[in-house]
């Protein structure tokens, strides 16, 4: 399954959403409302004669959909404002309901092709694990344990306990290394 991807482009289209209505945007670039709502939300990407058309008709910038959406680059003007850090669960929330909308007029959109529709569904996917982990639903394994910052802060402060202490620094590097094999699901690599 792929999870969904914000670029700078996606972005930009979200703005361009907001600001008019998905339904005018498709109709300026030939796609259904339901396609311009993917890409803006990161779901789909744009083939290059889409990105073309949106670079002519909205100024946005073909190598835009290339660049990630930093979490410190500032909204879009026509974007709504962000809830503050620390609220994950009501935005996760909040996406859910969202690509809940979207996926429901997929299906209902009779013009929306079965691979759009499949990716709304994909979206919603994921955006439900997400809320699930914001929750704290989603069950706790010894690959999650290992992979978390929380021991990689454990796991320095015992390298920075016994660095004084060679061997015991060699064997706890050879047990971390086994223990970070076997969390990637590559037991036995050498």
């Amino acid at each position: 399954m792929k999870t969904p991807r914000e670029t700078r482009g996606s972005r930009r289209v979200a703005a361009l959403v907001a600001k008019y209505s998905a339904a005018q945007v498709g109709r300026k670039l030939a796609l259904t409302s339901t396609a311009v709502r993917l890409i803006a939300v990161g779901a789909r990407r744009p083939a290059a004669s889409v990105r073309a058309k949106l670079a002519r008709a909205f100024d946005v910038k073909t190598s835009s959909w290339d660049e990630l959406a930093g979490e410190a680059e500032p909204a879009t003007q026509a974007l709504p404002p962000r809830e503050a850090p620390g609220s994950t669960l009501a935005l996760a929330e909040a996406n859910v309901a969202r690509l809940t909308s979207i996926a429901e007029a997929a299906t209902l959109d009779a013009a929306c092709s079965h691979r759009d529709r499949a990716s709304a569904s994909a979206a919603l996917n994921a955006a439900i694990k997400a809320l699930s982990r914001a929750r704290g639903e989603e069950a706790i394994t010894e690959a999650r344990i290992l992979k978390s910052p929380a021991w990689a802060d454990i796991r320095d402060t015992i390298v920075e306990v016994t660095k004084n202490c060679l061997p015991c620094t060699e064997a706890l590097a050879r047990e971390f290394e086994r223990q970070g094999r076997e969390a990637s699901g590559s037991v036995g690599a050498p």
